[in-house]
């Protein structure tokens, strides 16, 4: 039995050059309520239509610190994107390529310049958790899934939910086929 809750998706904060514009958007889920809960990555071409719930299934719970937790991709985006601070900004990456800063200023030198924007329908604004350093978080690793025949669902593409907001949803327990 896996435990399942519907939630609405709303955003999808999206990277305008290259190379961040390879990675996976990202969709802010929020309660029924209209509060922040969590997002999704988007790594393949799943969408979602305004006032249509999305199904979520829980498959793990995890923790991280603050610290952690912020400098993760999708909280980055999230952080530059129209509920935040929508400014322009230079991406800074490590010795391997990774995405590891961001700097406010704006660099001719080496093109690794960006904005996030929205597509899609969203919100005007949105209150974003803030995340002190060394505060322990609780998340659950859920799976957007949806429903092909005979019920089978499929993995629509994956992301997280804080705790508090999955806990205080409407859960289901479910069987459910995978595909």
């Amino acid at each position: 039995m896996r435990r399942s809750a519907f939630y609405w998706a709303f955003a999808n904060p999206v990277l305008v050059h290259n190379p961040l514009t390879s990675l996976s958007k990202v969709v802010v889920v929020r309660d029924t309520a209209g509060k922040f809960s969590g997002m999704i990555s988007i790594t393949g071409d799943a969408t979602c239509r305004p006032g249509v719930p999305i199904e979520l299934i829980a498959i793990s719970q995890g923790s991280v610190k603050g610290k952690c937790l912020r400098s993760c991709y999708e909280e980055k985006v999230l952080r530059r994107s129209r509920y935040a601070d929508p400014r322009g900004f230079h991406a800074l990456y490590d010795r391997v390529g990774r995405w590891v800063g961001i700097e406010d200023k704006i660099s001719r030198e080496d093109g690794h310049n960006y904005q996030v924007i929205a597509e899609g329908y969203y919100e005007e604004s949105l209150d974003l958790p803030e995340y002190a350093d060394d505060q322990e978080y609780h998340f659950y690793n859920v799976l957007w899934v949806q429903r092909g025949e005979n019920d089978v669902a499929y993995r629509a593409d994956c992301g997280r939910v804080l705790a508090d907001a999955w806990e205080k949803s409407h859960l289901e327990n479910i069987k459910i086929a995978l595909g």
